[in-house]
C-alpha cells in the first residue's frame, strides 16, 4: 500500500467545477457530486444542518445509485479514495451554499475508520477544512453506510 496514493493533492487533482457550478469528483467513469438533506430540530422546527448525500452519474450521464457506485470499489485504496472524494466534494459544495450557521453531517465509510490511518487520515481531514471548509461552523462525522 502506498500511503501517498490518495493524499490531499491526489484528491484535489480529481476534483473539478461542473458547468452548473457544483464541485464534482471523478472516480473511474463516474462523476460524483452532492445533495443535501435537511436535519430538523424538533424543538425549533427548523433545520440545524444538512446530511451530505452522494450523487453519481456514469460517463453517459445516467444517474447511478450509491450502492452501484460503492460496488465499484476493488481495494482498500479504492475505499479510501472514494470516501475522500465524496467528503471533498461535499465540503466544497456545502461551503458554497450554506448559511454559515448550519452543520454538515458527513457519512464516513466504516472501513475508513480502520484503513484511513494507512493513508494519512488526520492530515487529509485537516487539509480539507483548511482549504475548502473554513466557513463551515460545525462538521459532524457519522459512521455508516455511504449514501
Amino acid at each position: 500500500m502506498n500511503s501517498q496514493t490518495y493524499d490531499f493533492s491526489a484528491i484535489n487533482d480529481r476534483i473539478s467545477l461542473a458547468n452548473e457550478g457544483r464541485v464534482t469528483g471523478s472516480f473511474r467513469d463516474y462523476a460524483i457530486t452532492s445533495a443535501f438533506q435537511p436535519i430538523f430540530s424538533l424543538s425549533h422546527s427548523d433545520p440545524v444542518g444538512y446530511e451530505a448525500r452522494c450523487r453519481a452519474r456514469s460517463a453517459d450521464g445516467l444517474a447511478v445509485s450509491p450502492f452501484v457506485l460503492f460496488g465499484q470499489v476493488q481495494s482498500e485504496a479504492d475505499n479510501v479514495l472514494l470516501d475522500r472524494l465524496c467528503r471533498a466534494a461535499h465540503v466544497q459544495n456545502f461551503s458554497a451554499c450554506s448559511d454559515k450557521k448550519s452543520w454538515i453531517f458527513l457519512n464516513v465509510n466504516p472501513l475508513i475508520t480502520v484503513l484511513g490511518k494507512n493513508f494519512m487520515s488526520g492530515q487529509f481531514t485537516n487539509l480539507v477544512y483548511h482549504n475548502w471548509g473554513r466557513d463551515i461552523e460545525c462538521p459532524i462525522f457519522t459512521v455508516g453506510t455511504p449514501t
